[in-house]
């Protein structure tokens, strides 16, 4: 295949497209991306995976992206899809001057820069209410904030989700951690793609606990070992792809528009920017950024 122009590359991709003995191999194509797992070692390459959503598997992923979003691992550019197959091996020298590439990592706020949690209460409020025709886990939010009576959906799928996001949302709203993380196993892996609507879900809230913990310290007691439990837990109940991005965003990572809005929240933005800033994170897959907004706002409705 011919060579591929990168015009923008994530930290973490930058770090392992850096390795001297960098190997990887595809593991997923779809219409605007290519997954690829990255390999320590060249001997550890494996044999083709028999199935497009790998399991558990010993690389970092990776991915080249052919839209605007922007991520740690995400290298942007333009390829051909049709060039490349699941299993197939991936040299970085099919990378363009990727070195030179624009390096892309999140920015973040300084703690004075953090509104009053009253402000940020109120903002959160706002947002939920101007959701418009939500998708996904976000049409569970309103009942949520609302503490409303558990109304059928006419989507089997959200009914069948509804009740362990219920669960998750009360222990968060209590503060307890362990308890609303040991009911998210009923949630990781539920659903269908590459990243399902649990993964999502539970990952947009534990990006938000990541940095309400800085934003406003003591507000919620971090349970490393119940997260670490949790990912453990999570590695081989969904796919490769999936349970790497939910493993950066139990550490502080996401895409752009998460950060972007996580950000404009936290220092009090107003509702028409927020708003704007929502849309972004909407337009993410099929309905992963809903999922991974409404993770978000379960976790924010906490600081009520």
């Amino acid at each position: 295949m011919s060579e591929i122009q990168v015009t923008c590359i994530g930290t973490k991709a930058s770090e392992l497209l850096g390795r001297q003995n960098f190997s990887a191999q595809v593991l997923a194509v779809v219409s605007n991306a290519a997954y690829l797992s990255v390999y320590p070692h060249p001997w550890l390459w494996q044999s083709p995976p028999q199935s497009p959503l790998p399991g558990k598997g010993e690389g970092e992923v990776i991915w080249l992206a052919q839209n605007d979003v922007k991520h740690q691992r995400a290298v942007r550019c333009s390829f051909d899809a049709s060039a490349l197959h699941v299993g197939m091996r991936f040299d970085k020298g099919m990378l363009s001057d990727w070195a030179n590439a624009s390096v892309w990592q999140p920015s973040t706020i300084a703690r004075e820069h953090v509104a009053a949690r009253r402000i940020v209460a109120t903002r959160v409020r706002e947002l939920i209410d101007s959701f418009d025709s939500p998708r996904g886990f976000a049409q569970i939010i309103p009942l949520i904030r609302s503490h409303a009576a558990i109304a059928p959906t006419f989507d089997p799928f959200i009914d069948a989700a509804k009740n362990p996001v219920i669960e998750v949302a009360r222990a968060w709203r209590s503060r307890d951690m362990s308890h609303a993380l040991q009911t998210s196993r009923a949630l990781i892996g539920l659903g269908q793609g590459l990243t399902p609507s649990g993964d999502d879900f539970i990952g947009g809230m534990l990006f938000a606990t990541y940095h309400l913990k800085i934003a406003f310290p003591g507000i919620i007691e971090w349970k490393q070992k119940s997260i670490d439990d949790l990912l453990a837990w999570a590695r081989d109940k969904t796919n490769a792809i999936s349970y790497t991005i939910l493993r950066d965003h139990a550490s502080g990572q996401s895409v752009d528009a998460l950060h972007d809005l996580m950000n404009a929240l936290l220092i009090g933005k107003g509702s028409e920017e927020l708003i704007t800033l929502a849309q972004r994170l909407i337009n993410v897959g099929n309905t992963s950024g809903w999922d991974m907004l409404a993770g978000g706002m379960t976790c924010l409705l906490a600081i009520e």
